[in-house]
C-alpha cells in the first residue's frame, strides 16, 4: 500500500478542489474518499464579456456566429457579449450608421439566446436618438474605445461636453454598464504579438501632447460623476493590479475584464510568485473582475478565436481559485452586471 503522506507529498488544503471531493469523504461512510482526489473546481461554463464583430458588408450573420459559437462551446464559452462594428473601419466614426443598419444584426441576436450586444459610440457622435433606438432593440451595454482619441489628439475632456453628458445620463438612468478602452501601453506586447506604440505613433504625428495619465484623469472623472454606472475597465487599463486594486478600492462602480494580459500559451506556466499574487487579487477582488477575451468573430479568425479562449481560460485555471471566485470570474459578475 502506499499511502497519501501530506509530509511527504505537501498540504492539498493550498489547492481548492471541486465540492464533490469533500463530500466523498463522508458519503457512504467515507467509501469513495480520496477517489479523484485532485479534480479541480469547475466554473460550469464562461460568459465572455468582450468580444468583437468585425464584418464584411454583406457577411451572412447568423452563419457567423454558428461558427463562432461552436469554437467558443468547444472551450465552454457559453456566452458573449459582443462589439458591433458596422462601419466601414473599427472604432472610426461613420456617423451614416441609422438604426436601420442595425435592425438585421438585431434579428439575428434575438434569436440566439447566448449572443448580447454592446453599441460601440465614437468619440465624436454622441448619438442619443441612437443609444435609444439600440437599446430599445436590446443592447446590454456602451463600448467606448479612445484610440481615435489618441490618433487624433483629440482631448481627453471630449466626454465632458452637453452631448456626452446627456448620453451618460441615459446610461446611469437604464443601468447600462460601459465597457471602456481607456489608456494604450506605450511598449510592445511581445507574448501576444503586438508591437509598440499602438495608436500613439499617429497621435504623435499629429501633435499629441498628453499620455496615459490624462486619459485615465478624464475617465475617473466620469466615473466618479455617474455612480449608477458600472465602469468596465478594457485590459485592466494597462496598469498593474497594485495600482488597479488601489482604484477599486476607491471608486466602487469600477469594474475590469481580464482580457489580454490574464492569458498564458499552452506550452507555458504562470510561474511562481506570480501565480499566488494573482491568485490573493482574484480572491480578493472577486466581485470587481469579468472573464473576457478581447476574442474577434469573423469568418477568418476561428482558429485564431481558439487559441484565445484557451490562453484566458489556461490562464484563470491556474490560479487554483476558490469554487466561488471562479464561477463568479466566469460568468455569475457578468450576468449580473448585464442583466443577461
Amino acid at each position: 500500500m502506499l499511502k497519501f503522506d501530506t509530509n511527504i507529498y505537501g498540504n492539498p488544503n493550498n489547492f481548492p478542489v471541486s465540492p464533490d471531493v469533500e463530500k466523498r469523504e463522508t458519503l457512504d461512510n467515507g467509501f469513495s474518499a480520496g477517489w479523484a482526489m485532485h479534480f479541480p473546481p469547475l466554473e460550469e461554463y464562461f460568459t465572455d464579456m468582450h468580444c468583437h464583430l468585425l464584418q464584411v458588408k454583406g457577411e451572412n450573420y447568423k452563419d457567423t456566429f454558428q461558427k463562432f459559437q461552436t469554437i467558443a462551446e468547444t472551450n465552454r464559452v457559453a456566452k458573449q457579449v459582443v462589439v458591433l462594428h458596422l462601419g466601414s473601419e473599427p472604432f472610426h466614426a461613420d456617423e451614416s450608421l441609422t438604426i436601420d443598419a442595425y435592425k438585421p444584426l438585431f434579428e439575428t441576436i434575438a434569436n440566439n439566446k447566448n449572443i448580447f450586444a454592446y453599441l460601440y459610440l465614437h468619440y465624436k457622435n454622441p448619438n442619443l436618438s441612437l443609444l435609444k433606438a439600440c437599446h430599445q432593440l436590446g443592447i446590454k451595454g456602451v463600448k467606448l474605445h479612445n484610440a481615435p482619441i489618441i490618433e487624433d489628439a483629440a482631448p481627453p475632456e471630449v466626454y465632458e461636453s452637453q452631448e456626452w453628458q446627456q448620453c451618460f445620463a441615459y446610461m446611469e438612468a437604464n443601468k447600462l454598464p460601459v465597457m471602456w478602452h481607456v489608456t494604450q501601453r506605450f511598449s510592445a506586447s511581445t507574448y501576444t504579438g503586438v508591437g509598440p506604440m499602438s495608436y500613439w505613433t499617429k497621435g504623435l504625428q499629429n501633435g499629441i501632447t498628453y499620455g496615459n495619465r490624462e486619459l485615465l484623469a478624464a475617465f475617473l472623472k466620469i466615473v466618479a460623476q455617474y455612480k449608477g454606472i458600472p465602469f468596465i475597465a478594457a485590459h485592466q487599463l494597462h496598469m498593474s493590479f497594485e495600482n488597479l486594486t488601489a482604484l477599486f478600492d476607491t471608486y466602487e462602480n469600477l469594474y475590469s475584464d481580464t482580457t489580454v494580459s490574464c492569458s498564458i500559451d499552452t506550452y507555458d506556466v504562470v510561474q511562481e510568485p506570480y501565480r499566488r499574487y494573482y491568485k490573493e487579487v482574484f480572491e480578493t477582488y472577486k466581485d470587481r473582475l469579468l472573464f473576457g477575451t478581447d476574442n474577434i468573430m469573423s469568418k477568418t479568425s476561428i482558429s485564431y478565436a481558439d487559441d484565445v479562449y484557451k490562453s484566458h481560460i489556461r490562464f484563470l485555471k491556474q490560479l487554483f481559485l476558490t469554487q466561488e471566485t471562479l464561477t463568479k470570474v466566469a460568468w455569475q459578475n457578468a450576468e449580473k452586471l448585464f442583466n443577461l
